[in-house]
């Protein structure tokens, strides 16, 4: 499948989505998965062995984010690696299924992201920060993709159900906060646990915008 075919098969699964008019980073990035995941799909590398690499990509993030700057840092690139996985998988799945991916391998990746968030998640939090404050990071979450899907049943369509904190922001705001809190570490600072917090405080800002922006849908999406 050449680049036009991909763009037009995942406009088909993401209610219009023109991956050529994406943001410049979002662009590139999905450019390089599709450009990967052919490279993949060449060695018969399938989907669900990518969806399976990246959650346990992120099952250890937990596993070394409390071993100091270090454990940081690799853990910046473990959820890194992880959103890439979550890409690449998509990516196969398209390239290498003529229907444009089959309802059960979509079941398998969605849980497989949200258990991997969990793990992202428990990092920030062996790593210092608060409890509550993560707790009400996946508490929201779960339910912004709960009323994404409410919003979807009720006739929004995927590309207007889009809102500030889609996985991607989530990663992102993961992977910049462990990273910088390392790189705070490393420095010999004492500022790597607020450095966590903010990240935690954004996701958590984001995540409650994102749900107004849900919730708008869904009430405009009501007979």
């Amino acid at each position: 499948m050449d680049w036009d075919g991909f763009v037009a098969g995942w406009a088909a699964r993401d209610g219009g989505y023109d991956l050529r008019r994406a943001p410049a980073p979002v662009r590139g990035w999905l450019r390089f998965g599709y450009e990967t995941a052919r490279g993949l799909a060449a060695a018969r590398v399938g989907p669900a062995a990518v969806t399976a690499l990246g959650l346990v990509l992120s099952a250890a993030v937990p596993l070394v984010a409390g071993r100091g700057a270090t454990g940081l840092v690799l853990a910046a690139g473990l959820v890194l690696l992880a959103s890439l996985a979550g890409t690449l998988d998509r990516a196969l799945d398209l390239l290498t299924r003529s229907d444009g991916g089959s309802p059960r391998s979509a079941i398998w990746r969605v849980a497989a992201a949200r258990a991997g968030e969990v793990g992202w998640l428990a990092g920030f939090w062996i790593a210092g920060v608060p409890g509550p404050l993560v707790a009400a990071c996946g508490a929201l979450t779960g339910l912004h993709e709960l009323v994404r899907e409410q919003a979807l049943a009720t006739g929004a369509s995927r590309l207007g159900a889009q809102t500030v904190v889609e996985g991607p922001t989530r990663a992102s705001v993961a992977v910049a906060g462990l990273a910088l809190a390392g790189l705070a570490a490393l420095g010999g600072g004492s500022f790597a646990p607020g450095v966590l917090t903010v990240s935690m405080v954004v996701w958590l800002l984001l995540a409650l915008v994102g749900f107004g922006q849900l919730s708008a849908v869904v009430q405009k999406s009501l007979p």
